[in-house]
């Protein structure tokens, strides 16, 4: 972040730690690099006494992370809990490209689909989050803390479910296998089979005596027994006599 800006796009970092001894240790590493450490006392550098207090106070106010969320409710507030704590260490607030390349927030949001856009997700929580827009982006602002009310969630899910259930086979608007219809001429669809109509291939395959096919046209009469020879009836005639 800090490189981004115009002041210190041109400076080395290393340059920027060493203007800062009373904050930052530098220690070599053995390789030619250097060890970076917070020097004891530094927040007293960095912040007023009052300062400080109201960043304890705020630290304090953070919900506790979910380590080990079991299902899509729980990793999804698991998620609003991770984008509050990396907005509270940017100051409270940030851009949502910026925010989305925080290491949490890229690990939480996986597997939950109301995430595919965090500034999507972060409008389910108005009560904790404002986007407002600027010129290079949008920018989410931390409102509170507070991640008790958890409706908004529970709301979201099932009309997630609710939505899967629509694009089901059959569902309205949904978009699963094409119609298809028995009656009249049999079997018809869209399908085809060894480039045939799946139609045609299904009347030859039920046209097949004895090859267990099936077929919806209705089973043909029994054949009749053949007529008498006149020799037979003659015969016949003579025996009732």
């Amino acid at each position: 972040r800090i490189k981004k800006d115009n002041h210190f796009k041109n400076e080395k970092l290393l340059d920027i730690l060493k203007r800062h001894p009373d904050v930052f240790e530098l220690v070599p590493d053995g390789q030619g690099g250097f060890n970076v450490l917070i020097q004891p006392g530094a927040l007293g550098v960095l912040y007023t006494d009052e300062e400080l207090e109201a960043k304890n106070k705020a630290e304090a106010m953070l919900p506790p992370k979910l380590e080990n969320p079991y299902n899509i409710r729980e990793r999804m507030q698991a998620l609003r809990i991770e984008v509050i704590h990396a907005l509270h260490h940017r100051g409270g607030a940030s851009l949502v490209q910026e925010l989305g390349q925080e290491p949490g927030v890229q690990q939480a949001k996986q597997t939950i689909a109301q995430a595919k856009k965090l500034q999507d997700f972060v409008k389910l929580f108005p009560h904790n989050f404002i986007l407002h827009a600027v010129d290079s982006g949008s920018i989410i602002q931390l409102l509170s803390y507070d991640v008790a009310d958890r409706s908004m969630i529970d709301q979201s899910v099932q009309q997630n479910i609710g939505f899967g259930k629509g694009s089901k086979c059959g569902g309205k608007g949904g978009k699963g296998m094409p119609p298809r219809s028995f009656g009249g001429g049999g079997y018809s669809s869209q399908f085809s089979f060894r480039g045939t109509p799946m139609r045609d291939s299904l009347s030859s395959f039920g046209s097949r005596g004895g090859s267990g096919g099936f077929s919806s046209a209705p089973a043909p009469p029994p054949p009749r027994p053949p007529a008498p020879a006149p020799e037979a009836l003659a015969a016949q005639q003579l025996a009732s006599q």
